[in-house]
C-alpha cells in the first residue's frame, strides 16, 4: 500500500509540474511576445516622436529666424527715422533762426520807415527847382536805392527802375519824398519775407514733430521686436534639452504589457498550485 501510494503520489506530481512547465512555457512566450510587440511599438513612438522633435525644432528655428529678420529690419527703420529726426529738427532750427533774421529786418526798416514819415511830414517852402537842383535830387535818388539794394530792401529790378527814373521814379521829387518811397516798399518786402519765413517755420516745425513721432514709434517697435526676437531663441536653446530627455509616455506600453505578462504568470501559478495540493 505505501509503495502503491508513494507511486501515484509520484505520478500525480510529474503530471502536475509537467502542466506547471508548460504554463510557465506559455506565459514566457506571451511574455516574449508582449514584450517584442511593446518594443516595437517603443521604436516606432521614438521615431515619431524624434520626428516630432525635428519638426518642432525646424518651426522654432524659422520662427527665431523670422522675429531676427524683423527685429534687423526694424532697427535699421528706426536708425533712418532717427537721421530723418535730427534733420528735419535742424531744418527746424534753421527756419526759427530765419524768422528771427527776417523779424530784426522787419523792424529795423519799420523803424527806419518811421523816422523817414516823421521826417517827410516837416513842411518844406516850394521853391522852383534848377537843373542843378534836379541833378542833386536824382544823384541822391541813385544813391539811396543802391543803398536800399545792398541793404536788401529793394530788388534788382526795382534798382534798374530808379537808375532809369521809370515806374514811378521821378528825381525831381524831393529828397524825404524818395526816402519815403524806399522805406515804404523795403518795409513790405521785409514784412513779406518775415511772413513767408514765418509759413516755412510752421511747416519745419510740423515736419519736425512728425519725424519726431515716428522715430519714437518705430523705436518703440524696435524694441519690442529684439525682445521677441531674443524670446524666440531662448524658447529655440530650451527645446533641445527637453527633446534629448526620454518621454515617459512611450514607455506605457511597455509597462502595461509588462503588468500583463506579470500577471499571466501569476494567474498561471495560482492554477498549478491546486493542482499540487490535489497531488
Amino acid at each position: 500500500m505505501v509503495n502503491t501510494a508513494i507511486h501515484t503520489f509520484l505520478i500525480d506530481s510529474q503530471e502536475a509540474l509537467a502542466i506547471w512547465a508548460t504554463l510557465t512555457i506559455v506565459a514566457l512566450a506571451a511574455f516574449t511576445a508582449l514584450a517584442a510587440t511593446a518594443r516595437r511599438e517603443w521604436s516606432g513612438v521614438a521615431r515619431a516622436g524624434a520626428g516630432w522633435a525635428r519638426r518642432r525644432r525646424a518651426g522654432l528655428a524659422g520662427h527665431a529666424a523670422d522675429r531676427r529678420r524683423y527685429a534687423d529690419e526694424i532697427a535699421v527703420a528706426a536708425q533712418r527715422a532717427a537721421r530723418t529726426a535730427r534733420r528735419r529738427h535742424d531744418e527746424w532750427a534753421a527756419a526759427q533762426t530765419s524768422v528771427g533774421t527776417a523779424w530784426t529786418a522787419f523792424d529795423t526798416a519799420d523803424a527806419r520807415h518811421r523816422r523817414t514819415v516823421l521826417a517827410a511830414s516837416i513842411p518844406v517852402p516850394p521853391r522852383p527847382l534848377t537843373p542843378s537842383d534836379v541833378s542833386v535830387r536824382e544823384r541822391h535818388m541813385h544813391r539811396a536805392a543802391t543803398e536800399a539794394f545792398h541793404r536788401g530792401d529793394l530788388s534788382i529790378d526795382q534798382l534798374f527802375d530808379a537808375l532809369a527814373s521809370r515806374n514811378g521814379w521821378n528825381p525831381c521829387r524831393d529828397p524825404a519824398d524818395q526816402e519815403l518811397i524806399i522805406g515804404s516798399i523795403a518795409r513790405y518786402r521785409r514784412l513779406q519775407t518775415y511772413l513767408s519765413a514765418s509759413a516755412m517755420e510752421r511747416v519745419a516745425g510740423h515736419n519736425a514733430h512728425i519725424a519726431t513721432s515716428a522715430r519714437r514709434s518705430l523705436d518703440d517697435e524696435a524694441f519690442t521686436a529684439e525682445i521677441q526676437a531674443r524670446q524666440a531663441y531662448i524658447r529655440l536653446a530650451r527645446e533641445v534639452p527637453q527633446h534629448r530627455r526620454p518621454r515617459a509616455e512611450p514607455r506605457l506600453p511597455w509597462q502595461r504589457r509588462r503588468s500583463l505578462a506579470t500577471v499571466a504568470v501569476g494567474s498561471a501559478a495560482t492554477a498549478v498550485l491546486p493542482i499540487v495540493r490535489l497531488a
